[in-house]
């Protein structure tokens, strides 16, 4: 009976921390998911959820009901700080961009790359850098929320994409789509009981679930035979965020609240909890597997 509450109390922290990737740019879902030992039962569930059905279930539910939690603490607090310190909150988001690179430079490097894939990395650094600075921000109207229902639809199918490669950030992605923010503002006009932007929220969700489903047998194999160019799209996309966000932040106006010092201390916070969120995998796989004995 121990052993079965810790499982479920272990996978419920699981879910926290992936929903906690899901809201915060630069926190790859992948990446912590990997760190805590579900990354592979994620993309076999996901692949085919129907198939063993009932133990896929029981391996959901408490990642489930640890996400939800996430999600609304982080709706809450987060969407607050978005918009009444955008500058100070962009400079914690920087440091848990940077702290995912340790990571994924391992990863990379156990694949034994060559410099065809270095020049790659640089490749999608660089248009992923060109995306998020040259694609002008829109400002956001009295609703918060400006942009068409095709760009959520796609920005959906984005998420859902990189909600399984380890290293790129669902937030960030929706960041350089301009959306996040619009989100944010939806997510919590749902939480508040008004429903103006349920249809918006339901076709982003759709998309979402869409994408997850369609690249998850394809990353297993991508992944498999083809690390090396995998992991340096991976570290591309990295780096090419990590500068876009960076540069946006910096020509941000500062605004009353701003400090310098203060924005040092959470880039500084924000990469100690990038690296604690990849070092988690020695400490609690480990301990999942003395209870699975």
């Amino acid at each position: 009976m121990r052993k079965i509450l810790f499982r479920f109390l272990y996978r419920v922290f699981c879910g926290f921390f992936l929903g906690l990737s899901v809201f915060a740019p630069g926190l790859s879902g992948s990446v912590v998911a990997i760190g805590m030992g579900v990354y592979q039962d994620l993309l076999r569930v996901i692949a085919n959820p129907f198939r063993d059905f009932r133990k896929n279930a029981v391996f959901c539910a408490p990642l489930l009901v640890g996400a939800a939690v996430a999600a609304v603490l982080f709706a809450l607090s987060f969407g607050y700080l978005f918009e009444a310190h955008e500058k100070l909150t962009s400079f914690l988001f920087i440091g848990l961009i940077a702290g995912n690179l340790p990571a994924v430079f391992g990863e990379m490097g156990a694949s034994k790359p060559a410099k065809r894939h270095l020049l790659t990395a640089a490749a999608v650094g660089l248009a992923v850098a060109a995306f998020g600075l040259l694609v002008p921000a829109q400002p956001v109207g009295e609703t918060g929320v400006f942009s068409p229902a095709p760009l959520f639809a796609l920005g959906g199918f984005a998420g859902g994409v990189s909600a399984l490669v380890p290293g790129m950030s669902v937030s960030l992605v929706l960041m350089l789509m301009k959306l996040y923010g619009q989100l944010l503002h939806i997510a919590n006009e749902i939480m508040r009981m008004r429903f103006t932007y349920l249809p918006l929220f339901a076709l982003f969700t759709l998309c979402a679930v869409v994408g997850l489903m369609a690249v998850s047998a394809l990353l297993r194999l991508v992944f498999a035979k083809c690390p090396a160019y995998a992991y340096a799209v991976v570290l591309g996309f990295i780096v090419g965020s990590l500068a876009t966000v960076t540069i946006q932040a910096l020509n941000m106006p500062g605004g009353g609240g701003f400090s310098p010092l203060a924005a040092a201390a959470l880039c500084a916070g924000g990469f100690a909890a990038g690296l604690l969120f990849t070092g988690l995998k020695r400490v609690m796989t480990g301990k999942e597997t003395e209870a699975g004995k």
